[in-house]
């Protein structure tokens, strides 16, 4: 067996056989996703309003609708801004990740040396 290196001595693999890189593609696989689910949710909230907006309803009952479609929506886009703080998060987590692997990557090559 030859001497160490840094190309022969890697992290151990992880639970399921993946690699850190594959770990990572999933977090920004999952971000990905995330705000897809984000842009998802406010484009169905402009179509709600934009179809409600015009309806040509009148009275009480409508009023009372206008009020609960308001508060509808709200919630709706409240839900996509958290859905983009999480998506936010994790590519942060992501990126302090890869920091620290090539941190780890770096010692152990100096190490090795």
């Amino acid at each position: 067996m030859g001497p160490a290196n840094a190309s022969t001595i890697a992290a151990p693999p992880a639970p399921g056989g993946l690699t850190d890189g594959c770990h990572l593609a999933a977090v920004a696989a999952a971000a990905a996703r995330i705000e897809g689910a984000a842009e998802h949710a406010r484009q169905r909230a402009s179509l709600l309003a934009t179809a409600t907006a015009h309806s040509g309803w009148d009275g009480d009952g409508a009023r009372a609708f206008e009020q609960r479609e308001h508060e509808l929506l709200g919630r709706v886009r409240r839900a996509a801004s958290e859905l983009d703080d999480a998506a936010a998060a994790l590519r942060q987590h992501g990126a302090a990740v890869r920091r620290e692997l090539e941190r780890r990557d770096a010692h152990l090559g100096q190490w090795l040396r």
